[in-house]
């Protein structure tokens, strides 16, 4: 039993659990390392930058480029997902490649 949701556990719900904060972690993980790279390979790239929109505090862009290609900012959103959680299992099993 989970202890932060209360739900049966199995060898996947640590990676799917949404009240553990390992999801959150893995995201932020995945983020930061691709902001990491693209600042590596000498692209501008911020992670959660906030004042993207106007009268907004709000952080629309896990990964924000001031300037991509011919001069224009590009943002990036991260999703991570993982193929046991529940809503995916039904078309998982039944679609080649899903």
């Amino acid at each position: 039993m989970c202890v932060k949701c209360g739900q049966n556990t199995d060898d996947y719900h640590v990676l799917q659990c949404a009240r553990s904060g390992t999801k959150t972690h893995r995201h932020n993980a995945v983020a930061r390392t691709i902001a990491e790279v693209m600042v590596g390979h000498g692209i501008a790239a911020e992670v959660e930058k906030s004042h993207l929109l106007p009268d907004c505090l709000r952080r629309p862009a896990d990964i924000f480029c001031s300037s991509w290609q011919r001069g224009l900012p590009f943002a990036y959103d991260i999703a991570v997902t993982h193929p046991q959680q529940a809503s995916m299992l039904t078309k998982s099993s039944r679609t080649q490649g899903a």
